[in-house]
């Protein structure tokens, strides 16, 4: 019996895997492709897991507009059947949603007793799968995560994550950020956490997030501080997208709190520990 990470080569996937000691089975989508069942009841008969950490997400925001029906077929749709086969095998399913089930009016930070209402395809189809995980799937933990970034670039987002884009643009003259309210996230925090809790907590949805929270202007203002970019960081204040974002997608980790699971640091500690051990080619 050998557990396994769905999107394993990821930044969320390749903490986690580390965080485990390198004793899972990390899987890319060619490996593994989660809208295929066929494909997922291969790799359970293989490997026989106890735990099923999935880290695939279809999850550039503005693709998943125009592709809706990916972005269904990987964030919901695949649940249903790994749900299935985690049932046949008494796996643990281990599903990672997203701060973007909500629609951002809240002039607080988001608990898990908040009502989402997502407000673009990417917010619905993860809010679609964290039902179809909870109505089907017998061994569970949901964990909502938000802004998050890594050493690791995503492949998914082609320009990379919120810290790559600011570091690659830090050339131009200025750089324009929104000021949508967030709990930026390094992902080894985020995995940190979650090797504490996963085998601890069944059967519920929980927010991993750090304590304190911030907008991206801010965040974009502290990253060029602290990696001495030298670049003019300003307020973009209008929408040039064809995509609604929530104003306010900061998280609570209510549940963690309230059962004396807590441990994730403040956003700037995280910051400085990817600081510690960012390559140097990337602020070159």
């Amino acid at each position: 019996m050998t557990d396994i990470i769905l999107g394993g080569y990821g930044q969320l996937g390749t903490y986690i895997y580390e965080k485990l000691n390198k004793k899972a089975i990390k899987l890319s989508s060619s490996d593994c492709n989660i809208t295929i069942p066929k494909n997922i009841e291969k790799v359970f008969k293989k490997y026989k897991p106890s735990y099923v950490f999935n880290c695939s997400a279809y999850h550039n925001t503005n693709e998943c507009e125009i592709n809706p029906q990916l972005s269904f077929d990987i964030n919901s749709v695949s649940l249903k059947y790994l749900s299935d086969f985690c049932n046949l095998h008494n796996s643990k399913l281990i599903h990672f949603s997203s701060d973007y089930v909500f629609n951002g009016k809240s002039k607080n930070k988001y608990t898990e007793k908040s009502q989402p209402d997502p407000i673009n395809i990417y917010g619905i189809s993860k809010y679609a799968g964290e039902q179809i995980v909870k109505y089907y799937c017998k061994k569970y933990l949901i964990c909502r995560i938000s802004s998050v970034y890594s050493i690791k670039e995503c492949k998914a987002k082609k320009d990379g994550n919120f810290v790559d884009k600011i570091i690659a643009n830090s050339k131009n003259n200025f750089i324009k950020v929104t000021t949508q309210k967030i709990t930026p996230s390094f992902c080894e925090d985020i995995a940190d956490q979650l090797i504490y809790i996963y085998k601890k907590i069944n059967n519920k949805l929980i927010h991993i997030s750090p304590p304190d929270s911030t907008t991206w202007y801010q965040f974009a203002k502290y990253i060029n501080k602290e990696l001495k970019l030298g670049t003019r960081i300003k307020k973009n204040l209008t929408n040039n997208e064809n995509i609604n974002r929530p104003v306010n997608s900061a998280l609570k980790s209510s549940i963690l709190i309230n059962e004396s699971f807590y441990k994730m640091s403040d956003w700037r500690k995280g910051f400085k520990k990817y600081k510690k051990t960012i390559k140097k080619t990337k602020i070159e």
